[in-house]
């Protein structure tokens, strides 16, 4: 397996090309650039996952379904205000700027998606999508942090909260965002860099350390305490998606990147609770693309949650745990615009259990071809490395 680990020279290098000041006299410029060598990929990627579990037939609303009305009991969004998408399905009044992406041929919406785990827990599905593994729990690091280790970067993959999620766990280099609380860095570093330089062992966490101070020395710190965390708001969603546009839009910067959100276990209240989490997710998107200014044109982003919730209302106009959910690729790299993927129905035999949407896409196909189309990576490589014990038609 390929890793593209930063030496501490070309942690430097690149972060003079950033513009970043970290103690390289004027004169050691030149000699340093000289030495550049490898390129970075053109493409970016970002996944944002959506915690607790998403209401797919609320957030991709099947109005064409005869049974809709029965089975929510009438407690659907507005379809007067939805966005229709054809004659079977509307996109959420919320998903304005998706919409917008999907008329322009950027989106693409994966309809009955889920992870291989039936077991409608939260740690079991959430750990799969998190490890792509074959089993809950059989691997320690994540999908993303495999697929990292395929893609040429001067930086490494970002993630925008306090600790590195599973996703971005591995033998890959992959760093969490988060501020710095009561303790300034740059105050230290002359002395922690004499003190680290003289271990070997040491000197490598230095450079780690270096990279991520690199990073945030990048960011307004005000922005950076707006966007890291989980919450839906569109506030915060806005700055998470303009700081992680800006920084993959760099041409010495991360190319992959990983954000979270909240509020979709939404067992109570549902349609209150998806108005204002489904707004969030929208004004992600849309601070995205304006983060990535010109490089949207080379970048997917991948919407997944770890499962969905039941086709029935429950009695407290919620739904609980389920099966298949809505997946969401946007981006201007979309090479198949629109609905994607078959339906299963809402009929009673259609229903798994005669409760879940019945999931007939598995997210790792949609990773795959992400790993395949987008970044060039071997068949396989996306067969062994990626996702062990799994096999692909591509």
């Amino acid at each position: 397996m390929t890793q593209f680990r930063l030496s501490r020279r070309a942690a430097l290098l690149q972060a003079m090309a950033l513009g970043l000041s970290v103690g390289v006299p004027r004169t050691a410029k030149a000699a340093l650039e000289s030495q550049a060598t490898g390129l970075a990929s053109e493409k970016r990627f970002i996944v944002l996952r959506l915690y607790g579990g998403l209401d797919g037939i609320s957030a991709l609303i099947p109005y064409g379904e005869p049974r809709l009305e029965a089975l929510r009991k009438g407690d659907l969004p507005n379809l007067d205000q939805a966005h229709k998408v054809d004659g079977l399905f509307a996109l959420h009044p919320a998903l304005n700027t998706l919409k917008a992406m999907l008329d322009a041929g950027e989106a693409a919406l994966i309809p009955a998606a889920a992870t291989h785990d039936k077991s409608r827990s939260h740690f079991q599905a959430g750990n799969l999508l998190e490890t792509g593994g074959p089993r809950p729990h059989a691997l320690a690091s994540g999908w993303l942090n495999r697929l990292a280790a395929h893609v040429p970067a001067h930086l490494p993959p970002i993630a925008l909260q306090p600790q590195l999620p599973l996703m971005l766990r591995g033998q890959t280099e992959a760093v969490s965002l988060a501020p710095t609380r009561g303790v300034d860095m740059r105050r230290y570093a002359k002395t922690l860099e004499a003190q680290f330089r003289t271990d070997p062992m040491l000197e490598s966490v230095w450079e780690e350390m270096q990279i991520v101070e690199q990073m945030k020395a990048r960011t307004n710190p005000a922005q950076l305490r707006a966007a890291v965390g989980y919450s839906y708001s569109p506030a915060r969603t806005r700055q998470a998606g303009l700081l992680i546009g800006k920084m993959l839009s760099d041409s010495f910067g991360p190319r992959i990147a990983y954000a979270g959100m909240g509020g979709f276990d939404t067992h109570n209240d549902h349609l209150g609770a998806l108005n204002a989490s489904l707004a969030g997710v929208d004004s992600f998107l849309a601070a995205t693309k304006e983060g990535l200014r010109e490089t949207w044109k080379d970048t997917l982003v991948l919407v997944v949650s770890e499962f969905g919730r039941t086709a029935h209302i429950n009695g407290s106009r919620g739904t609980d745990h389920g099966t298949a959910t809505t997946a969401i690729l946007a981006g201007g790299a979309i090479k198949n615009a629109g609905i994607r993927g078959d339906w299963p129905g809402l009929g009673q035999q259609d229903l798994r259990d005669g409760r879940d949407l019945t999931a007939l896409c598995d997210f790792r196909d949609i990773i795959a071809e992400v790993a395949f189309k987008h970044f060039i990576v071997a068949e396989a490589n996306i067969a062994t490395s990626i996702f062990p014990e799994k096999s692909f038609s591509i």
